[in-house]
């Protein structure tokens, strides 16, 4: 800690000498490493001139003593004796411990896994060479030490069965393990591909010889250098492979003791089962280690993704290692950046999964977990598949947690988007604005708060709770004022927003003076543009002595300039300042003061000229809503009526889309209309309403008339486009027609009416003469033409043609 290292600099001068003591505790093994444990703790004590402790510091260590594979022949006694000799830190009387504790692990390598071998010794940390007649414990020294220099006969160890490969990998292993000699072993031509083909063929037979062909492979890719190495021998897919094997083995162990479940359990089996699943643990977190090594290379990452890494990294989660967790998670927090991947984790419904992690005991998990679900929380669906998990309550009582306090905020941000969240944070708004009021320096408080606060506060619920917080509507706009805190106004103003509330009449009997300084006095544009649209939203009609505060801050000056669109420079600022206007012409005794300057500039706006903003609908709304209110009073009616283009204008807003602006520009008429004396826009309102109430039908009958004119207008064309056929072609056409007409026809009737062809066009088939000259008229006819004047088929106009001539031909006959 630090304060010790400062005492200890200025009162080193005192320092007469150091006083070191030793404290033994309690002894374990360690079943899978076959290693006895030995705690002990040390107290450093620097003391003075008069012997007075100066410095006292205390540290937690460990002694690991490694042990032979024991067995059936392993002399229990002796070996406690060496042990009791060799090691000074475990006293006498903790003999019959020691010896207990031999004899137990002792049964334990008997009758449970399988004895390692040196290799996998080397795999967990530390090598195993052969049994003395003695077992003496401590090996370190008896191991044997891997060399560079005969990097090739480890390589041939390789192909020499699992056992020698075991042995020859737990060598590379060790070699890899100094950062000096990964160079070496990255330009071998032969070593990658050795182990990666030994992997391939070997590594699912055996764990330990998978532990450390990975565990080589680890250690190379911790340097991006080795990457093109690695992935030129596909060493990221292999891995991938032993990873989906585990898991698949995994999962079938699973089923097989789920089928089982009513039988009793074995313990024999649960302690193989366990070993089994702590070796398969190292593996996959090793081979997870170097995923994500590889996946510095994004496209490398997005291969690892088209494969399912994300259903891989998910299956994970149902482990319970603390260190597998924290890397899958991780590693998850790193695939989560990018949409994509969000978005497959949303398919797989990973934040159902991580919801049951918050809370947790391990502080590394928890951080880890809510730093996904930070990430997540950026995707709609991920956003409300977190919300419906319930995580809400659950962040809420992280809020008392001072280490997963600003995460926890940061989440419920992100769920207060969620309407249906809202709601259910009612209880965390009075601990939130106090956490701001309270803080002394406004500086300090993370803007995260007042963000999810401004959320909040839509609630109509949380706005009632904030408002009852003792102290909390004070201490916000004391922060408004004082600050000019655009977060602190953007939260009043959405509280303004519940209109009937008892909270909008106090901030406006209490603080409007206050609210009405700041417009005149923000320093910047945007806490000015939020003091006006939060005067804006409260019911100002209230206050009796509004006129007054308005004349003595400049609040209604200032607003008045900024309805020029080239002083208020943004839309949004002079959205804001006709809303004020429009908010305080609703007051009788302001309306006189807005006929100066404020009335011209609000009739502008609904002009389509230069200063006009006819095409923004909500200036326009905001204005019409101004002025709908100011022609109730009478000095500003009679200018407006007299010396303005309102009434024109609202004629135009009667056709406007929006139908809030029709629905207002209308009734604004209906005032006009009764307040004029002259008549002079009496009709023209109401022709004007009747077409804007009728515009619908008006429209139908222009298109039905619009029809009929283009039909009328396509037959004239027709017409005027006819020729006519010569006289004597008609003639011949005609005896033609009549001759067929006898040979087929045997007679016909003598009371029949010759029906003459073309007298709706004037026209007598029996008067060449007339027939001529209506040619002149219409011009001549082509075939096509003449036989399809009545817009029926060629056949049916020849048949009706040859009925005609021979009825005309009997008629001569008679």
């Amino acid at each position: 800690p630090r304060f010790i290292e400062v005492r200890f600099e200025v009162r080193m001068e005192n320092a007469r000498f150091m006083k070191r003591k030793v404290k033994a505790g309690a002894i374990e093994v360690d079943r899978e490493t076959c290693t006895l444990i030995v705690n002990y703790e040390v107290e450093a004590t620097v003391l003075g001139d008069l012997g007075e402790p100066i410095v006292a510091e205390r540290k937690v260590n460990q002694k690991r003593i490694r042990l032979k594979t024991l067995d059936e022949h392993t002399d229990i006694p002796r070996l406690v004796e060496e042990i009791l000799q060799s090691v000074k830190l475990i006293p006498e009387s903790k003999r019959a411990l020691v010896q207990q504790l031999l004899y137990d692990l002792q049964r334990h390598q008997q009758h449970g896994g399988p004895l390692r071998s040196r290799s996998a010794s080397v795999a967990a940390g530390a090598g195993a060479s052969g049994r003395d007649s003695a077992g003496t414990p401590v090996q370190e020294e008896r191991e044997e030490k891997a060399s560079l220099e005969a990097l090739g006969e480890y390589i041939d160890g390789c192909y020499e069965g699992v056992e020698g490969a075991l042995s020859a990998t737990g060598l590379l292993l060790q070699l890899a393990r100094e950062p000096t000699n990964l160079e070496p072993l990255a330009q071998d031509d032969r070593l990658l591909g050795c182990l990666t083909r030994l992997l391939n063929d070997e590594g699912k037979r055996s764990l330990d010889l998978a532990v450390n062909i990975v565990s080589v492979l680890y250690a190379l890719s911790a340097y991006s250098d080795f990457h093109p190495a690695l992935l030129e021998f596909k060493s990221g897919s292999l891995v991938m492979d032993v990873v989906d094997l585990e898991i698949k083995r995994h999962a079938l162990r699973e089923r097989e003791r789920a089928q089982a479940g009513s039988t009793e359990p074995n313990p024999e089996e649960e302690r193989r089962d366990k070993l089994r699943r702590r070796k398969q643990e190292k593996v996959l977190y090793v081979s997870f280690h170097v995923l994500l090594n590889l996946a510095e290379d994004i496209n490398t990452e997005r291969k690892m993704c088209n494969h399912g890494i994300v259903q891989m990294l998910t299956a994970m989660l149902s482990r319970h290692n603390g260190d597998l967790l924290i890397l899958t998670l991780a590693f998850l927090k790193k695939l989560s950046i990018f949409g994509e991947n969000a978005g497959e984790m949303a398919k797989a419904h990973l934040a159902d999964r991580l919801v049951a992690f918050v809370p947790n005991k391990h502080e590394g998990v928890l951080e880890q977990v809510l730093h996904l679900l930070f990430n997540l929380s950026f995707h709609p669906k991920c956003n409300a598949q977190l919300g419906r998990a319930g995580l809400a309550p659950k962040l809420l009582a992280l809020l008392r947690k001072g280490r997963h306090r600003l995460l926890a905020v940061r989440l419920l941000y992100q769920l207060s988007s969620i309407h249906s969240e809202r709601g259910k944070m009612v209880t965390s708004v009075p601990m939130l604005v106090g956490t701001i009021i309270n803080t002394p320096d406004p500086s300090l408080v993370p803007p995260e708060v007042l963000g999810l606060l401004v959320n909040l506060m839509v609630h109509v619920d949380n706005a009632r709770a904030c408002a009852k917080a003792r102290g909390a509507l004070r201490g916000l706009v004391t922060l408004s004022v004082r600050e000019q805190s655009t977060l602190a106004l953007k939260l009043l103003r959405n509280m303004a927003t519940h209109t009937g509330e008892d909270l909008c009449e106090e901030l406006v009997r209490t603080f409007a003076a206050d609210l009405l300084e700041l417009v005149a006095s923000a320093e910047s544009v945007e806490a000015q543009l939020e003091a006006l649209g939060l005067l804006a939203d409260l019911p100002l009609s209230l206050l009796e002595e509004l006129p007054e505060l308005l004349v003595q801050s400049g609040a209604l000056e200032l607003a008045s300039q900024l309805l020029l669109p080239e002083v208020a420079g943004e839309d949004d600022l002079l959205l804001e300042a006709v809303r004020f206007v429009a908010a305080a012409a609703q007051h009788r005794g302001c309306a006189p003061l807005l006929v100066g300057e404020a009335l011209p500039r609000l009739v502008q706006l609904l002009g389509s000229g230069s200063g006009g903003r006819q095409e923004d609908d909500e200036i326009v709304l905001a204005a019409v809503h101004a002025l709908h209110h100011l022609l109730f009073c009478e000095e500003a009616r009679e200018w407006l009526l007299t010396e303005s283009s309102l009434t024109s204008n609202l004629l135009d807003l009667l056709h406007d889309k929006v139908p809030s602006i029709r629905l207002l520009a209308s009734s604004a008429l209906d005032i006009i209309a009764e307040h004029d004396l002259t008549g002079q826009w009496v009709a023209q309102i109401r022709s004007r309403k009747f077409l804007a109430h009728n515009a619908e039908w008006l429209e139908a009958m222009e298109e039905d008339d619009e029809e009929r004119y283009e039909e009328a207008l396509a037959i004239t064309q027709a017409l005027g486009k006819m020729a006519v056929h010569d006289v004597s072609e008609l003639e011949e056409m005609q005896q033609a027609d009549v001759r067929a007409r006898v040979g087929y026809d045997d007679g016909y009737d003598e009371g029949y009416v010759e029906d003459s062809y073309g007298q709706e066009y004037g026209l007598d088939l029996h008067s060449p003469g007339q027939l001529a000259g209506a040619g002149e008229a219409f011009g001549a006819l082509s075939d096509e033409a003449y036989l399809g004047m009545g817009g029926e088929s060629d056949e049916e106009e020849e048949g009706e043609g040859e009925g005609e001539y021979d009825e005309e031909e009997e008629v001569e006959e008679d």
